[in-house]
């Protein structure tokens, strides 16, 4: 063999001992994270990802993340255990430090030293890649055990003290976010517990009278059949169902407005960022929820607690600090309407009176003037539907309320009951708490409907609203 073929196999021997070196395996490592470091801006997952990698690598000591058990369902779904889980949220936090965070139409401020923290976290990123940049191959072995550990553990912890209190004050943010809409819930509740109370009495009032009626019955007639009656079938009352808990492990970045008023309904992304699960409580419902339109015993129900003459003082004042409360709601969460914020009750009672009494109002029994009840019913009926729709979103939310998003504009499902309810709530205004509007405007609608009986083109003609038909009219 010749003398360098000899020195070719000894490079080669020697190259293979070095690829099985611990201090080859450092190098490999380090290599990968100061590359990931260099890309860090337009790849930041990669980055925390050799970083994470780098830690264990070196057996750098995880700091002390206990604290993460304090943190509510959502954010535990997020930072499972006591892992690094270095996530690219908080990075971006860090580096664009922005100290306002604007949900709902409000800004709230993060603290001076969770700042400060940031800035420490940024420092420690900066002197771990300047250390990368420096280092090379022909660095003696264990340099990496010597720099590399210590600067990783100390990036680790400013990393577990900054994501602590930042975390801390975006629960403290969201829970305030949601505090609308946690009141709607509540409130509801309450309206519906006693809705269900009284359903409760007059179904056993109803029972009891039923079970009297028969056993006279008998005594006066006989029982010639021998076999005892079987007992009326009573409809069970309808207490409000909680939405099905749901595990939600995956996460998401969500974006803040900011300027998400109602009135300019318009949704630019701020600096700060909240994070929130993946699959919203929203999301959830659309997947696995049979939530029903609302039934005619809703709309029953409504009615009796939203009438003037309602006997139960205490459900009546219930259903009044709701319709207040989802009018807050309506005007920081409907960016589809106006979010009007003066969605009163007065439109409900009188939308209640007309859907219970409408059709008795009138002791004529002409068609026309049963048209016209009838017109009323249903714009009454369009009114406590859209009331009620927005009253059963609220029912399916249940305890569920930490996974709305807590931008509240951000939920789909919330944003078109209100902006149903604002509409249906300005119809009523302009129509149903005038009674002689609406009168003269129902006995119209009954003499067209009567009219088409005599001319079956008019129906074309109001399908199409040519300007004929108010020549015609």
């Amino acid at each position: 063999m010749s003398d360098f073929s000899a020195l070719q196999a000894a490079g080669l021997s020697e190259g293979r001992r070095r690829e099985d070196s611990p201090a080859l395996s450092c190098a490999s490592v380090i290599r990968r994270l100061r590359n990931a470091y260099a890309h860090q801006i337009t790849a930041p997952e990669k980055f925390l990802h050799e970083l994470s990698r780098a830690g264990d690598a070196f057996n750098v000591e995880i700091a002390d993340r206990s604290y993460r058990c304090t943190f509510t369902a959502n954010y535990k779904a997020l930072f499972e255990g006591t892992e690094r889980s270095y996530r690219p949220e908080l990075l971006e936090a860090c580096e664009q430090q922005d100290q306002q965070v604007v949900v709902n139409g409000s800004v709230h401020l993060i603290s001076r030293a969770t700042l400060d923290l940031a800035t420490d976290l940024q420092q420690s990123i900066v002197q771990l890649g300047e250390l990368l940049m420096q280092w090379t191959i022909s660095f003696y072995p264990g340099y990496g055990a010597r720099e590399v550990r210590p600067a990783l553990a100390k990036l680790d912890k400013a990393w577990a003290k900054f994501e602590e209190h930042y975390i801390r004050e975006l629960i403290d943010i969201e829970s305030k976010a949601r505090e609308p809409i946690i009141a709607a819930v509540t409130l509801e509740r309450k309206l519906r517990a006693l809705e269900c109370c009284a359903d409760a009495v007059l179904d056993s009032v109803g029972h009891h009278c039923d079970a009297h009626t028969e056993g006279s019955q008998r005594l006066l007639v006989g029982d010639q059949s021998g076999a005892a009656s079987a007992p009326r079938q009573r409809q069970p009352s309808e207490p409000g169902s909680p939405c099905q808990k749901r595990q939600l492990s995956s996460a998401r970045s969500m974006q803040l407005s900011g300027a998400d008023s109602p009135r300019t309904r318009q949704r630019q992304p701020s600096g700060a960022s909240l994070l929130s699960p993946e699959h919203t409580l929203e999301q959830s419902l659309q997947a696995g929820s049979t939530t029903d339109a609302p039934s005619k015993r809703d709309l029953q129900r409504l009615a009796v607690s939203a009438c003037r003459d309602a006997t139960c003082s205490e459900r009546r004042e219930a259903l009044n600090k709701l319709a207040a409360q989802l009018a807050k709601l309506n005007a920081c969460a409907n960016i589809q309407g106006r979010g009007r914020e003066d969605l009163t009750s007065d439109v409900l009672q009188a939308a209640a009176e007309m859907y219970l009494h409408g059709r008795a109002q009138s002791n004529e029994s002409s068609s026309i003037s049963v048209a016209a009840a009838a017109a009323r019913h249903l714009l009454a009926s369009k009114v406590l539907h859209s009331f009620a729709d927005l009253r059963r979103y609220l029912s399916d939310i249940g305890d569920q309320t930490m996974f709305i998003d807590p931008q509240l504009c951000n939920n789909a499902g919330l944003v078109q009951r209100l902006a149903a309810w604002e509409e249906a709530w300005e119809l009523g205004d302009r129509l149903l708490v005038n009674p002689s509007l609406i009168t003269a405007l129902c006995n119209v609608a009954a003499r067209v409907a009567d009219a088409q009986t005599i001319s079956p083109d008019l129906a074309a003609k109001l399908e199409d609203q040519d300007a004929d038909l108010f020549l015609i009219l």
